[in-house]
């Protein structure tokens, strides 16, 4: 029997956050806890392969330090300015990752991990969701 697939949609306010980093000449990339295949896959199926010209994956050994660390090692290969470095994440990992890396972090309480357990790695900004993104922004002037 054939099953249809489910589109997968992206969360509220990500396309308008990563439409604005665009049009601002601002470089981002992707940092993930998924391996590489179902990553992109989510990526495409979602429309949002395109924003992203950096795609630092687990490679199933990594830790997401090491992820992260990749991502700001093809960051500097591709000769970007990443001083404004902002780790935006849903998970403790991520922001442990980006305080590690001395990035500005962001916990966002899209995934399984509530807004309390996020705030308790102290993070720079806590938010519910991306459709607040402009306090991102503002918060890294």
């Amino acid at each position: 029997s054939f099953h249809a697939i489910t589109p997968i949609v992206p969360l509220e306010g990500v396309v308008e956050f990563l439409t604005y980093l665009r049009n601002n000449q601002d470089y981002k990339g992707v940092v993930t806890g998924l391996l590489r295949g179902p990553a992109e896959f989510i990526l495409n199926k979602s429309g949002l392969i395109d924003f992203f010209p950096i795609l630092s994956c687990d490679d199933g050994k990594s830790t997401r330090i090491q992820v992260v660390q990749h991502a700001i090692d093809e960051a500097k290969k591709r000769r970007y300015d990443y001083s404004k470095l902002i780790v935006v994440g849903d998970t403790t990992s991520d922001i442990k990752a980006g305080k590690y890396v001395n990035a500005f972090t962001v916990g966002v309480a899209t995934g399984s991990v509530s807004l309390d357990d996020l705030r308790k790695e102290n993070p720079d900004l806590v938010l519910p969701d991306l459709t607040q993104y402009q306090r991102i922004l503002e918060a890294v002037k």
